[in-house]
């Protein structure tokens, strides 16, 4: 067996699978400029210096707590999970590309584009918080490239 390029290994470090409503869904790691992005009305709005991770966490901890920041809190887990998607796959082996849409006009299923809210209950919450831990997952994608490492170091 010939042994994976780095590149590979590195990309499947970036990936997660799960299920959610009977669907298969496949989300990467987003950057922290992404982040940003997803959170950046809640940030704006409290006047928070947004290079200050620890204000801006402690931020968005309060804003999906404060029931009259409810909404920002939600648009923010759409944007992650609209930055996050990759595809989704009724069985988990046959996968089909999907991107998500915050603006309904702009959905298009045919083209693989899906406007969020077309998502099943529940399922924009979860597909942000599996983005979110796999974005900030205190090491674990190291350790998933350590793995593959280490199990492809011992293929012939």
């Amino acid at each position: 067996m010939s042994r994976p390029l780095l590149a590979s290994m590195l990309a499947l470090s970036a990936l997660a699978t799960f299920e959610a409503a009977g669907i298969h869904w496949k989300v990467r790691k987003i950057t922290s400029a992404d982040m940003v992005e997803a959170g950046r009305p809640i940030f704006i709005a409290a006047k928070v210096d947004l290079s200050d991770q620890q204000a801006s966490s402690a931020l968005l901890e309060a804003a999906l707590r404060t029931p009259e920041k409810v909404v920002d809190g939600m648009r923010f887990l759409e944007a992650v999970a609209v930055a996050g998607l990759v595809a989704a796959s009724e069985d988990g082996e046959v996968w089909e590309a999907l991107r998500l849409v915050l603006d309904p006009r702009q959905e298009e299923p045919g083209a693989g584009r899906l406007y969020v809210g077309s998502l099943p209950p529940g399922v924009v919450e979860q597909l942000a918080a599996r983005v979110l831990h796999l974005t900030t997952d205190g090491g674990a994608a190291s350790d998933r490239l350590g793995a593959f490492l280490a199990r492809d170091a011992s293929c012939p």
